[in-house]
């Protein structure tokens, strides 16, 4: 993704600012919700090198020590920084796909009832044919019935 899209796509969702480099050469930043991103220019004038940390984690290259995690995309590291909202609420009625993955987790075709709501697209759902709840973290293979 070119620069100028991922300064955008950033400062739009986050409503940040990000900063550049220093002296012309190192990483972009941006700070939001406790974490500190960051990422890098190419020379073709592609982004890379998606960054997350904690605000209050420091590298210290004498220990070996590099806080944080890397990332392929902006869209995974955004994610990481502000999750997007879950798509089934409490209480709803939800049913597994009928595709291949969906048949392998042994959900395709079941119904249930959303319990909590865990993190980042994952679930427990208390299942009609069982009686007890069951933890699902493919939210892209079940589809709401009501």
């Amino acid at each position: 993704m070119k620069l100028e899209s991922v300064i955008k796509k950033i400062e739009k969702r986050l409503n940040v600012k990000v900063i550049p480099p220093e002296f012309g050469g190192g990483f972009w930043s941006f700070a939001a919700n406790d974490r500190v991103g960051r990422f890098s220019v190419a020379v073709d004038g592609e982004a890379r090198g998606f960054h997350v940390r904690h605000e209050d984690q420091h590298s210290d290259p004498m220990t070996d020590y590099f806080p944080g995690s890397y990332y392929d995309n902006c869209t995974q590291m955004l994610n990481v920084i502000d999750p997007p909202a879950p798509e089934f609420v409490l209480g709803s009625l939800i049913r597994g796909k009928n595709n291949k993955r969906a048949d392998r987790l042994g959900i395709a075709g079941r119904y249930g009832i959303v319990t909590r709501v865990q993190s980042y697209g994952c679930y427990m759902l208390l299942m009609s044919d069982t009686g007890q709840e069951e933890r699902y973290s493919y939210e892209r293979d079940l589809e709401l019935v009501s």
